[in-house]
């Protein structure tokens, strides 16, 4: 059953931290990195070292060139995603993405910049300089665990007012007052999960070869990433609905006194979301995207959409939709809605 959609999405929360997070702190990292990185122009060859094969240095700039293309080129990157979730940014899970990203990115350059710059200082020739493994190891965990750091601190969603009523259309199972029910699907991407751990292979091979064991963390990540976005566990009960994935994190509970309706929907990924795992469209809904075909869509407080795709949708759409009806039945007038969980 499709059903025609809402076409009020909510507001935008917490702009203000967002901006301080995601926008001034990593342009403040990027910015001290440059700073150094410039006070050792005069002790620094006049082409530095900028890339490493595993026979040493193979790639060499001015320190103008290179700051120009990495650190402002990432200031530009940093920009447009802290700019996604300033204006699009309805869910605290799409902020807390790009506010990780920025952060952790930013990081990451300022780090590898200072970090293969400094054993530099005082050579004639940057082919003199010697490996770099440990200032990439050590940016890369820097990065990953301040930009998950930052993340995590973002402020919940505030409880949305109830802008929509449900609508008598979308399918109900019949419950009693006292009835009791539970619906859980597993609902998994073996195409993308095949496709990470490809990657995780091939990245693995790279750096045994090239001898930098402290790398070894990104196939590990890869190989957490594909749990985390390709691996769902969905399940819809008295509380409402809540999606997570087989990793645990991330999660996403929308509870019963903020669901307006369910229904069930068709998503085509490339065409409605421009790709796969946890995702936004233009049109303001958010989700878990895995595949292509069957959706359950939950409208929520606040004209929120979140789908996730999943077989047997209907029945999950009904059920809700039974609970939410029984529960508005139950509360009193004027009862405030709780927050929805994320992490």
């Amino acid at each position: 059953m499709t059903t025609a959609r809402s076409t009020r999405p909510g507001p935008v929360q917490h702009r203000g931290s967002t901006t301080l997070l995601g926008l001034v702190l990593p342009l403040a990292i990027l910015a001290a990195g440059a700073g150094v990185a410039a006070s050792w122009r005069d002790e620094l060859p006049a082409r530095v070292a900028t890339h490493w094969g595993s026979d040493g240095p193979d790639g060499f700039s001015s320190l103008t060139a290179l700051l120009v293309g990495t650190v402002a080129g990432c200031a530009v990157l940093v920009a447009a995603f802290w700019a996604f979730a300033f204006w699009a940014g309805r869910v605290r899970n799409l902020r807390q993405l790009a506010v990780g990203l920025n952060v952790g990115v930013a990081t990451l350059v300022a780090a590898l910049t200072v970090g293969t710059l400094a054993p530099q200082r005082g050579l004639t020739d940057g082919s003199e300089v010697g490996g770099v493994g440990l200032a990439i190891t050590v940016a890369v965990f820097g990065a990953l665990a301040l930009g998950l750091l930052v993340a995590l601190t973002l402020p919940r969603d505030e409880p949305s007012p109830e802008t929509d009523r449900p609508r008598d259309d979308v399918p109900r199972i019949p419950l009693t007052a006292d009835e009791r029910a539970v619906w859980v699907r597993k609902t998994s991407s073996s195409t993308g999960m095949v496709i990470t751990l490809l990657a995780a292979v091939l990245v693995a091979a790279a750096v045994t070869t090239a001898g930098t064991w402290g790398l070894l963390a990104v196939p590990v990540a890869l190989v957490l990433l594909s749990l985390a976005m390709f691996s769902w566990i969905v399940t819809v009960d008295v509380t409402g609905l809540t999606v997570r994935s087989t990793l645990g994190v991330p999660r996403k509970h929308l509870p019963v006194d903020e669901i307006v309706d369910a229904t069930v929907d068709d998503v085509v990924p490339l065409r409605d979301f421009g790709g796969y795992g946890w995702r936004t469209s233009t049109d303001g809904r958010t989700g878990v995207v895995i595949r292509g075909g069957e959706t359950l869509e939950v409208r929520s407080t606040g004209g929120r959409r979140f789908v996730v795709t999943v077989d047997d949708a209907a029945t999950a759409a009904a059920l809700l939709n039974a609970f939410a009806d029984r529960h508005r039945a139950a509360r009193p007038a004027g009862t405030p809605e709780s927050t929805a969980e994320e992490s």
